[in-house]
């Protein structure tokens, strides 16, 4: 894994300085230098870098407020303030901004050592979240895992860099298929092709919140039908009537051959929701991507997904994600 650094002082001893320690690291590497808060900003928007060395006092606007204009577009970036000058409020307004890291020049070897190690131990921790994710997957069941998406990926894609994010996201694949009983290499190379992890996967997160609900899905699909086939012809017609208003518990059981009672046990058992949610969880998952990814009306959204009542799809909708239709597609 390779971390990307920006260098920005107006000195240029200091940038080589800290370019000759941070060398020594093979897993950083420093992407660029910016002597000024304009050739910072640019370097900053072009490169992306995942840890920022800056000076407090350069020309034009000064570190901190540098740092505030970084902070609003990514509140996650790591930040190091360095400066000749102990001065508490810029200091103040340095840990306001949740800047953790506050050097005075001149600094120390194992200062930088310090910082660079510990930036590295936290950010792999970040990097293997997928692990814990994974171990208590069915555990948890198939609803609090979805539920848990969208924060699994927001960690991934802004504390990873890009090239890292594609092994990260292999790593969760194959560790999640592993979990359906008794499956072989060639299974694992199908679904490869049937879930592919693409270019866009890894640059929009809705398409990867996406990828990675229907990867759980199948995990828990497959492990369900190998407990009970009759789960085969569930899923079939839940496929084939997801956009459809009377899609039921009472159609499917008919489906299975199988009682209400029956099914509504085995579902919960399986998945740790009920059928009712387990459908609407499907819809909704349709329905973000419809919403982010065109300007379909939220009224024709809910029609084509079957729900005859728009009012009732936000109910649902925010029941699942926290907030409205409209909230969504403005915020997310």
């Amino acid at each position: 894994m390779m971390f990307k650094v920006l260098l920005i002082d107006d000195e240029f001893l200091v940038r080589q300085a800290l370019r000759i320690i941070i060398s020594e690291y093979d897993e950083f590497q420093v992407i660029g230098e910016a002597q000024n808060s304009r050739e910072a900003l640019q370097l900053y928007e072009q490169c992306a870098p995942d840890l920022i060395f800056m000076d407090i006092m350069m020309q034009g606007i000064n570190g901190i407020e540098l740092s505030e204009r970084i902070k609003s577009q990514n509140p996650r970036a790591t930040i190091v303030i360095l400066t000749a000058y102990n001065d508490f409020a810029f200091t103040k307004k340095a840990m306001q901004l949740n800047i953790q890291h506050y050097l005075l020049k001149p600094f120390s070897l194992q200062e930088i050592y310090n910082i660079l190690k510990g930036y590295q131990e936290t950010h792999f921790k970040k990097a293997f979240c997928t692990d814990y994710f994974v171990t208590n997957l069915l555990n948890k069941g198939f609803e609090e895992s979805c539920a848990q998406i969208h924060d699994l990926i927001t960690e991934i894609y802004f504390l990873l860099p890009l090239d890292t994010r594609y092994k990260i996201l292999q790593k969760l694949m194959y560790d999640a298929l592993h979990l359906i009983p008794g499956i072989q290499q060639t299974y694992i190379a199908h679904y490869k092709k049937n879930f592919p992890i693409t270019e866009s996967t890894c640059n929009n997160l809705i398409f990867a919140e996406s990828w990675l609900f229907y990867l759980i899905d199948e995990v828990f699909r497959q492990k369900s039908i190998q407990a009970y086939p009759q789960f085969i012809k569930i899923f079939s017609y839940i496929d084939d009537n997801l956009n459809n208003n009377s899609i039921s518990l009472y159609s499917a059981a008919l489906q299975a051959e199988l009682s209400m009672c029956y099914l509504s046990k085995l579902f919960k058992k399986e998945f740790k929701t009920n059928f009712k949610n387990y459908v609407n969880l499907k819809k909704i998952e349709k329905s973000k991507v419809l919403l982010k990814t065109n300007t379909v009306s939220i009224n024709d959204i809910a029609f084509e997904l079957g729900y005859n009542e728009p009012n009732y799809f936000c109910k649902v909708f925010k029941k699942f994600e926290g907030v409205t239709p409209t909230e969504y597609r403005v915020c997310h």
